[in-house]
């Protein structure tokens, strides 16, 4: 996954909506890392 950092903005995002798995935190801890 960390291999995919050019492009995981959207890709992860996407990756864990698709997943539906109520994991919001991670995404934004993630999204809050990647800006």
């Amino acid at each position: 996954m960390k291999k995919e950092l050019p492009q995981m903005t959207i890709s992860h995002a996407s990756y864990l909506l698709n997943m539906g798995s109520p994991e919001e935190k991670k995404l934004n801890m993630s999204r809050r890392a990647f800006l």
